[in-house]
């Protein structure tokens, strides 16, 4: 075994290893999510967050291929590339484990290292409350044999992570709650990561 873990994207997303990001609707997770998947794209070192470059899919369960190119096309226009982005989107709809089979093949013959998945509830295949989604879902992502990342809305119940499983937080290895402030009217909004799991090392304060 290597002495430290190595990362996709240091110090958030361990390599090989699933991780999660999750909050109330609206406050950026998407936009999170498009500029960490960015980095791994573009091998940009943003800060301190140094990446690991690779080929990136995009599983879009929420809108459609015209405003993430425009999302991922900003974001490389502001790390100062131009307007490229190789960044591989797919328009889902099924549920992930119904759809692991396609996904393998693409994720072998593009090469493909980091994969996004927007968002956890529809791409559960049932009620994202039950064990058992979270089980099925998860172990679909894991065939996957790549880093990725699990984009999750926070349900109304109050729990401890984003749906009343304790599996959404027991498989992921490191899951971060996001939180924003932003004024009525802003252009601007500041957002907070809040590491709130870690399976390697200790919790990161928050960024």
């Amino acid at each position: 075994p290597s002495p430290e873990p190595a990362y996709r994207l240091r110090p958030f997303l361990l390599e090989g290893e699933a991780s999660l990001i999750y909050g109330d609707g609206g406050i950026g997770k998407s936009y999170l999510a498009a500029y960490l998947a960015s980095q791994i794209d573009q091998g940009v070192q943003v800060g301190a967050y140094t990446p690991r470059q690779g080929r990136v899919l995009y599983l879009d369960y929420e809108t459609n291929a015209q405003i993430a190119a425009r999302r991922f096309q900003a974001l490389a226009r502001g790390f100062g590339v131009g307007e490229a982005s190789s960044v591989l989107y797919r328009f889902s709809w099924q549920p992930l484990a119904s759809d692991i089979a396609e996904i393998q093949t693409i994720v072998a013959e593009q090469q493909v290292e980091f994969v996004v998945v927007d968002s956890a509830g529809p791409a559960c295949g049932g009620d994202p409350e039950s064990a058992a989604s979270a089980i099925s879902y998860f172990t679909a992502l894991r065939s996957l044999r790549v880093t990725s990342l699990t984009v999750a809305h926070r349900s109304k119940g109050g729990s401890v992570g984003p749906f009343g499983s304790v599996y959404w937080l027991n498989y992921p290895r490191a899951a971060y709650e996001i939180k924003k402030a932003q004024e009525v009217g802003a252009d601007q909004m500041h957002v907070a990561l809040i590491h709130k799991k870690a399976n390697e090392g200790r919790l990161l304060p928050g960024v």
